[in-house]
C-alpha cells in the first residue's frame, strides 16, 4: 500500500505526533563552547550534546547504536536514507495524488496543516487512523490551498521526505548532503508572509521523533514573494537560517526530515490566502 496523499490538521498534540513542520516559538538559546549537556536522543535514549565553537548545540548523540543512538537506522521504526543525487525531482504533482515519487530513496507525502482558526480548503476526507490524517488531491497538477481569517500562526504545506509509517508517524532522517538546495514553482495571493524552510530532527521535539528538548521548531529557512503568475524560486541550503527565537543549532544536511512552505500572520493581522500553489519541487 502506498502512502496516503497528505494530511490537514491543527498543529497541536495530534499533529506534533506526526511529521508536520513545527510552528513558531519564542526565546533563543546560546551556550558556552565546549560545554556538554545531557539530552534525550533518537528512540528516547540517554545522550549528550556539546556546545560548538559558534555557541550552538550539536545534535544529541547516544553512546552506542544498540541503545537507539546515532547509527541505529531502525530506531522508532525509522530507516534513515542517504540521497545519491539522482533523480533530483521531489514531485511535479502530475500523477494526481499527494504521494511524492519514490526517487532517490524518498517515500513521503504532502501535508496541509493549519492553526485551526478561520477556514482552510481543500476539505479533508478521512484517511489514516494514526493521528489526524486525510487524503489530499492536487489541484490542476499542483499542491494548492486557500484560507481566510486565520488568527493564530497560519498554515503550511509540508513535503515529508522519509516518514516512519504510511500515515506519517515520526520523522526519519533524509541525508541531503549530496544536494546544494531546493527549487520550486509558486503562485497565489497571500496577505501575510510566505517562508520556505527545511526541517531537521535536531529542531523537532522528542515527541515528534526529533532531538530538541526546549525552544523547538525554529527551522532553517528564508522568506519569498508570491504573485498571481507562477514563478520559479530556488534556495541554496547555505542561504537558509533559523529565525533566532528557538534553540540555536548548526545546520546539518544529514538530519533533514521535511520541506515546509509556511504562510504566517504579519503584525497580528488575520491571514488570508487564495490559490497558494506549489509545484515542480526538486533538489539541485
Amino acid at each position: 500500500m502506498g502512502y496516503l496523499g497528505a494530511s490537514i490538521c491543527t498543529v497541536g498534540v495530534a499533529c506534533m505526533l506526526t511529521v508536520a513542520c513545527g510552528g513558531a516559538g519564542e526565546a533563543s538559546s546560546q551556550c558556552s563552547p565546549g560545554a556538554t549537556q545531557a539530552c534525550v536522543g533518537p528512540g528516547s535514549c540517554d545522550g549528550t550534546r556539546t556546545c560548538n565553537t559558534d555557541g550552538t548545540w550539536s545534535a544529541c548523540t547516544c553512546s552506542s547504536a544498540g541503545d537507539g543512538g546515532t547509527g541505529d537506522p531502525t530506531v522508532q521504526g525509522c530507516s534513515d536514507v542517504v540521497a545519491t543525487g539522482l533523480p533530483a525531482l521531489i514531485d511535479d504533482l502530475d500523477d494526481g495524488d499527494g504521494d511524492i515519487p519514490a526517487n532517490d530513496g524518498r517515500r513521503g507525502f504532502w501535508g496541509l496543516y493549519s492553526d485551526g482558526t478561520g477556514t482552510v480548503s481543500p476539505e479533508p476526507a478521512p484517511g489514516c487512523e494514526s493521528g489526524i490524517e486525510y487524503h489530499f488531491e492536487p489541484t490542476d497538477g499542483a499542491a494548492c490551498m486557500t484560507g481566510e481569517g486565520l488568527s493564530d500562526w497560519g498554515a503550511q504545506l509540508v513535503v515529508n521526505l522519509n516518514p516512519s509509517t504510511e500515515c506519517g508517524g515520526l520523522a526519519c532522517r533524509y541525508d541531503v548532503t549530496v544536494y546544494t538546495g531546493v527549487r520550486f514553482t509558486v503562485s497565489g495571493s497571500v496577505s501575510g508572509e510566505a517562508r520556505f524552510a527545511m526541517q531537521t530532527r535536531s529542531v523537532a521535539d522528542v515527541e515528534s521523533g526529533g532531538t530538541c528538548q526546549e525552544d523547538c521548531w525554529d527551522k532553517y529557512g528564508a522568506t519569498f514573494d508570491v504573485g498571481p503568475e507562477p514563478q520559479t524560486i530556488e534556495f541554496a541550503f547555505a542561504d537558509l537560517s533559523q529565525e533566532g527565537w528557538g534553540m540555536s543549532l548548526a545546520w546539518d544536511p544529514s538530519d533533514v526530515t521535511a520541506i515546509c512552505f509556511d504562510l504566517r500572520l504579519v503584525d497580528g493581522e488575520p491571514l488570508s490566502f487564495t490559490d497558494f500553489c506549489v509545484d515542480d519541487v526538486e533538489f539541485f
